[in-house]
């Protein structure tokens, strides 16, 4: 560096490319991205009309859910964990009817 301006020689940039590829590609691995208000809906939806709710918890709707070629983008572990973790505490809070609400909260 000479009075703070920087030569193409000083700098290897295909190492600071191959670093930049790293972390991107390391990034793109362990991110996991949340459920969306979308995916969320769509999935008591798909309960609710498909009269699933009772058995909302069980590994095999969130397969037909998959099989009907819904939500294909997330597995369907990560639906069934979603469900029973994140929308089932919060299910207050998706303006459902009551009695519908009422279903939901024999599950939690």
């Amino acid at each position: 560096m000479n009075g703070g301006v920087i030569y193409l020689q000083q700098i290897d940039y295909l190492q600071m490319l191959r670093q930049l590829i790293e972390i991107h590609v390391e990034e793109y691995f362990t991110f996991r991205a949340n459920f969306t208000e979308r995916e969320q809906k769509l999935m008591l939806s798909y309960l609710i009309t498909k009269r699933k709710v009772a058995v909302g918890a069980s590994r095999i709707t969130w397969k037909e859910i998959h099989e009907d070629g819904y939500l294909k983008n997330r597995s369907t572990e990560s639906l069934r964990n979603n469900f029973r973790r994140v929308i089932l505490p919060k299910i207050h809070t998706f303006g459902l009817p009551q009695h519908i609400l009422q279903q939901f909260l024999k599950l939690n």
